[in-house]
Order: C-alpha cells, then sequence, then structure tokens
C-alpha cells in the first residue's frame, strides 16, 4: 500500500518553502552563517545522502524525487539564511 504525503506537487513546493523559511528563520537566530557555496554544499549533500546513502533509489522515480526535494529544502534553507544575514549588513 502506497501512501502519498502530498496530493500535487504544488504543495510540495509549498511546503519546501514554508520549512525552508522557518528553518533559516530559526538558524539565524541561533547565529548560524551560511554563503552560497555552503548552500550548494548543504543541497548536494542532502541529494547523496536521502538517494545513496539511506538506499532511496531502490524507490526508483519515487525515492529520486524525494532525494530532490530534500536537497532543495537544504539548499533554500541554507541560501535564504545567507539572504537574512545580507539584509541585516545592507540595513
Amino acid at each position: 500500500m502506497l501512501h502519498y504525503s502530498y496530493r500535487t506537487f504544488s504543495d510540495v513546493l509549498v511546503k519546501i518553502d514554508r520549512y525552508s523559511t522557518a528553518s533559516a528563520q530559526q538558524a539565524f537566530v541561533q547565529g548560524r552563517r551560511a554563503s552560497i557555496p555552503g548552500a550548494l554544499g548543504h543541497g548536494f549533500w542532502a541529494f547523496v545522502k536521502t538517494y545513496l546513502l539511506k538506499a532511496g533509489f531502490l524507490d526508483g522515480r519515487y525515492g529520486l524525487a524525494l532525494a530532490i526535494a530534500n536537497a532543495q529544502v537544504s539548499y533554500y534553507r541554507h541560501l535564504k539564511l545567507w539572504q537574512l544575514w545580507q539584509s541585516q549588513h545592507q540595513s
């Protein structure tokens, strides 16, 4: 039996945006920093961890989609954190 957490891909994108924003704001309050190269590295590592180390490839295209979504959340979180620091320094 398959269980789908989202009805549409648009639902996934909304959740990615919401989670990455909340996580970036929390990291900003904690004083964590980010950079663009770091955002790329974290996104790549999230993909590798989900798809290869956690054997997402065994789930076929659904495993690939999940690995990409996890990579996007990580990338966007770090990019948004970097953007928060940039906006603070411009103020």
